[in-house]
């Protein structure tokens, strides 16, 4: 007897995937979460197991080589059952994006080839063009190769298919390969776009062509799969940090599906009781032995390790691993309940164009923080993702736009003026950045205000309390979305001395919030309690 679909998707994400990585265990409660809130006016998808079970029908009937089956492993369920049962009001996918990051050899490639033999065949497209799309043909012709291996050696698609060395048809339908080698990405129509290994893309030009040429299409999918990368400024890492906040609820991206594999950061990679987390194929698909190799390698030869842990666990070996543990920070979200006449601390940390402007309210009796943010309402200079976050959040009220392709200092000055009238300000800390009219302005009317040096001894405890507070439950900033955000993108680092710096450069993202919460917490550390109160 067939177990539901439903219950096969459902089952993973409420065992198998509460055991996985942190953003696989996102994208799970994601998923369960819109179980809750399907066919509503405000989420208009459902879940359809007649649709995912299409696509498990037709993987029953898919070998791998002859007389091999094609067997789903659970994890695998879980992705093609979210990205072909979702619908729309009209029965079309509602994922128009699924980007998987996983370890080598956890048959990343063999499963795009599935899906692209899935939407040449079954999917009931006129005309369908499936592509298998990379930098190279060489790169294009490995998920190829995979899917005329299975067609030759499926019964039920041998069949019905028209297998060419370099072209599979199907009645008016094709499957080829494309590369940005030769300029043959240009007029084409994709259906489906396999894109393997987008690590590897220099740039976004193969994702972006492709994309392009699917206007006309009713439910077209790219599907991106790759291992991590090790350049920060790549394609990948931009739809991995996309992918990361859409699942995280950073990011409100209803057609965006990812599966990101990544280890805790309190995880040692060389652990076998956490290997699952980016190898979720491990001792199905993937030997176990083969990893035990590939740790053995890169203990004994060092100038190995970086290599092994972004392949084949998921670590992007250029990026400073995140600072402050997300799930303890999300464990302190309290009531941000802040009695009238509260003594406190502001830190502000400003910019003039991309950057943003952050005003931290710190009430270091309560330890409370309430936070501003301002950026400039012109965004030309914005990605797409930056663009819908700000929207979203400013929507939501935790962003304020300023008029202007800069940030409008006087709105700035009023609006802190405004929110500071309700209580005892001790003093205002600030990054010297752009910091002078401001300061001045504010010392005219009577505020203290305290320059501080980033990379000063104070900086540094004040980092080591937030850690101790986050870690210990006592903060409270009430959940607010721009700060989670900066939060999870902080990296640190630590001299001989052992003292800390917010580190700008080596953090995913921007972290201006946390900086100006530091800033306004260290000097908040300079005060003795006394009855209760700071006092000098």
């Amino acid at each position: 007897m067939t177990v539901a679909v439903k219950n096969l998707v459902t089952a993973y994400a409420e065992t198998d995937g509460q055991k996985a990585g942190p953003y696989v265990r996102a994208e799970c409660n994601r998923y369960l979460k819109d179980l809750e809130r399907q066919g509503t006016p405000e989420f208009p998808y459902v879940f359809s197991e007649s649709k995912a079970e299409d696509f498990f029908t037709f993987a029953r009937n898919v070998y791998i080589a002859a007389d091999v089956p094609f067997k789903l492993a659970p994890f695998q369920e879980f992705i093609v059952g979210s990205v072909f049962g979702w619908v729309d009001e009209k029965g079309l996918r509602r994922f128009r994006t699924a980007y998987i990051e996983i370890g080598k050899g956890n048959g990343k490639t063999p499963l795009a080839a599935l899906v692209g033999l899935y939407g040449l065949t079954w999917d009931k497209e006129w005309q369908a063009e499936v592509y298998s799309a990379a930098v190279t043909r060489d790169q294009a012709n490995i998920t190829f190769r995979d899917a005329k291996n299975m067609a030759e050696s499926s019964p039920m698609l041998a069949s019905r298919l028209d297998i060419l060395e370099h072209n599979i048809g199907f009645r008016q339908s094709f499957f080829r390969t494309v590369s940005s080698e030769g300029r043959s990405l240009d007029g084409k129509r994709p259906h489906i776009s396999l894109i393997d290994e987008v690590h590897e893309h220099p740039n976004d030009t193969v994702v972006q062509k492709q994309r392009a040429g699917m206007k006309r299409r009713l439910q077209p999918i790219v599907w991106e799969s790759t291992n991590s990368g090790s350049d920060r400024n790549s394609i990948c890492y931009a739809h991995h940090q996309h992918s990361v906040a859409v699942a995280e609820g950073l990011v409100e991206d209803e057609t965006w599906f990812s599966y990101v594999c990544a280890l805790d950061p309190q995880d040692d990679w060389r652990d076998e009781s956490v290997w699952l987390k980016t190898n979720p194929g491990l001792g199905t698909i993937l030997p176990k032995q083969y990893l035990v190799e590939q740790v053995k390698e890169a203990t004994n030869l060092p100038s190995s390790e970086n290599l092994v842990k972004r392949l084949n666990f998921c670590v992007w070996t250029e990026q400073s691993k995140r600072w402050l543990p997300m799930e303890a920070w999300d464990s302190c979200v309290g009531e941000v309940d802040i009695p009238e006449g509260e003594t406190c601390y502001i830190g502000l940390d400003l910019a003039s164009k991309t950057d943003f402007t952050a005003a931290a309210f710190w009430f270091p009796r309560i330890q409370t923080v309430r936070m501003m943010f301002w950026v400039p309402q012109e965004m030309e200079s914005r990605t797409e993702q930056q663009r819908q976050m700000l929207r979203v959040w400013e929507r939501q009220g935790f962003v304020r736009f300023t008029e202007g392709n800069v940030c409008d200092y006087d709105e700035v000055r009023e609006d802190i003026l405004d929110l500071a009238s309700q209580y005892q300000v001790e003093e205002i800390d600030y990054d010297k950045w752009n910091a002078t009219q401001l300061s001045t302005q504010f010392s005219n009317l009577g505020l203290k205000c305290i320059e501080m040096q980033q990379g000063g001894a104070v900086m540094s405890d004040a980092a080591k309390e937030l850690e101790k507070m986050v870690v210990a439950g006592t903060l409270k900033h009430g959940g607010n979305p721009v700060l989670r955000w900066m939060a999870s993108n902080l990296a640190v680092k630590e001299n001989q001395e052992g003292n800390l710096k917010l580190d700008r450069d080596k953090s995913g993202d921007k972290i201006d919030g946390v900086v100006a919460l530091v800033m306004a917490i260290g000097r908040g550390m300079m005060y003795e309690d006394s009855g209760g109160w700071f006092v000098r």
